[in-house]
């Protein structure tokens, strides 16, 4: 059932090292830091991670949470917001939107976007484990409780956290609430898909089944609706996920409430209800075939090809002729043209979220830790490499740096700068990189994917041993020709700049005729030379510093 949801990608978010120069003032107030930026690391690489399960996700969301609670949570006993909530500037992605970052001065901000990421977390978890072939009972359990757990952290965000946001969500990203709001309701439908799995498989009575069809229908019905508001470049693959579902269970509920009014002896409106469970499948198939041509994020797959899509054909189908048969054998009844309500009401099964809560402050952060941050000392966000923005987008500071160093085999570097172009442009975010799932992948598509792996490796490769090759042979010419021309041209403009700053001097000393070096007053110095016929001329070797300046001066006055 791995490709039976729909799963968007998860949030990215750009690295964030918590060095508050200046600002942490003590052992303590550091060790919170170092301890954060630690616990951060260790938190988005089990969002990647294929052996991370629920309990190592509780300890590393704890590990975190705790520690973020204490630059959200107020700890010195007042009302006042935390001093240290928005001392950090936090940049995260989305799942709709893309690589388009939003950034936001806020630890309000950096724990409602990386909440979101584990509840999105659950939810793939759970898909991942119904993917088996042969999933047990207990593992039925751990993917119902997980996307319960899911369903609750939206609710908990929602309900709690999203609302103390200084700048409220813009349309159609993550945290507005009509996206919230149909990430809780299709975690709460899936969860009841397992419940009716498992009823199935059980051959619980066919009224409970129905009914229990009928909720999760309208539950995808409700998400359906709840986007259909929002930009369609963005939500259309979804939403064609969410038809397909709600038209998958209508055609389910009409299924088994055309056997419960068999049971019932009313063939007729049972031979109806079939009938307009026939039409909802080939619905379903056809929303099936959409889904999977519609660009956006989510699935390539068939879901029309698996076992839980095409069994529900086959019991329809069966069904439908047996309920044909017995009304033309037995009963004689005559069909309805319109199809019987549904008036099923699920009394059992029925999915509620599980109530999230976050863990309380680390013992680490006390008032007494908490009053050595001092604000007052300038605060250098990660390294002063990217651009920090207040909530009201105000541009703090700004730095340029190298854009390449190049090594040179000399032993010499050079820096080539960025232009200012460049630096007006949108900031690089560094994202971490989600791992391709080669399981969602087409054989087609996963082919390429091999092919480009072993391109990439031959070329790193090549390349490797070209370098050790040519070091071996002692070819150590500069890599790139363009950089060495750049490094001879900037060491000239240096020496040049050094004869400009002599000429002046020499200026000088040809007005006053007097000889910088160690030579006394009127001195000639003319070995191998003839005087020159004109006064006070002044020929220095503007090439040899120290062999003194040949001074003509009052030679006719001697005379």
């Amino acid at each position: 059932m791995t490709h039976w949801f729909h799963r968007n990608p998860l949030k990215a978010t750009a690295p964030v090292s918590f060095s508050f120069y200046g600002v942490a003032a003590s052992p303590a107030a550091n060790k919170i830091c170092n301890d954060l930026k630690a616990a951060r690391a260790r938190l988005l690489e089990m969002f990647t991670d294929p052996t991370c399960n629920p309990e190592i996700m509780k300890n590393a969301t704890d590990s975190y949470f705790s520690l973020l609670q204490g630059f959200i949570v107020s700890l010195d006993g007042t009302t006042q917001e935390n001093k240290m909530r928005f001392i950090q500037n936090f940049k995260w992605t989305d799942t709709l939107q893309g690589n388009t970052p939003s950034a936001q001065q806020d630890a309000v901000f950096e724990l409602v976007s990386m909440t979101f990421n584990v509840g999105l977390w659950y939810s793939k978890f759970a898909s991942r484990l119904a993917g088996k072939e042969n999933i047990t009972e207990t593992e039925a359990k751990e993917v119902h409780k997980s996307l319960r757990i899911a369903a609750g952290i939206f609710k908990h965000l929602k309900d709690a956290h999203i609302p103390r946001l200084i700048t409220p969500a813009e349309k159609g990203r993550d945290l507005e609430l009509r996206v919230i709001d149909t990430y809780i309701i299709q975690c709460q439908a899936e969860a009841q898909e397992v419940t009716i799995a498992r009823a199935i498989e059980l051959k619980h009575n066919a009224s409970l089944i129905g009914a229990l069809a009928f909720e999760t229908a309208n539950f995808y019905k409700k998400a359906d609706h709840t986007l259909n508001s929002l930009e369609p470049d963005y939500t259309n693959k979804w939403r064609k996920y969410l038809q397909l579902k709600q038209a998958f269970y209508m055609a389910y509920a009409y299924c088994y409430n055309g056997q419960m009014l068999l049971a019932s002896d009313k063939c007729g409106e049972a031979v109806r209800s079939l009938r307009e469970a026939e039409k909802y499948y080939t619905k379903a198939e056809s929303l099936c075939k959409e889904y999977r041509q519609t660009k956006g994020p989510g699935s390539t797959a068939k879901p029309s090809e698996q076992l839980f899509f095409t069994k529900l054909g086959g019991l329809i189908k069966n069904t439908l002729e047996k309920c044909e048969r017995e009304n033309g054998f037995i009963y004689f009844q005559k069909v309805p043209q319109d199809p019987p309500d549904l008036e099923l009401k699920a009394s059992y099964g029925l999915v509620e979220p599980i109530a999230f809560e976050f863990p309380s402050v680390s013992p680490q952060c006390t008032p007494e830790v908490y009053a050595t941050f001092d604000l007052t000392k300038n605060h250098k966000d990660d390294k002063d490499v990217t651009q920090r923005t207040y909530l009201d987008g105000t541009n703090v500071s700004k730095q340029q740096e190298p854009k390449r160093i190049i090594h040179f085999a000399s032993g010499e570097t050079l820096e080539e700068e960025s232009s200012d172009d460049e630096d007006q442009s949108v900031p690089h975010v560094k994202l971490f990189k989600v791992p391709v799932d080669t399981a969602l992948l087409s054989w087609k598509a996963y082919a390429g994917f091999l092919w480009m792996q072993v391109v990439k490796k031959s070329l790193f490769t090549c390349d490797f041993l070209g370098g050790k090759l040519a070091n071996l042979l002692g070819l150590n010419t500069a890599k790139y020709q363009y950089a060495v021309d750049e490094y001879l041209r900037k060491k000239n403009e240096h020496s040049e700049d050094k004869d400009v700053e002599e000429i002046p001097m020499k200026q000088m000393t040809d007005k006053q005729d007097l000889s910088l070096r160690n030579t006394e007053y009127g001195a000639i110095n003319m070995t191998g030379m003839a005087l020159q016929s004109s006064p006070c001329s002044t020929v220095p070797d503007s090439h040899h510093g120290t062999a003194g300046t040949h001074n003509a001066s009052y030679t006719e006055d001697e005379r």
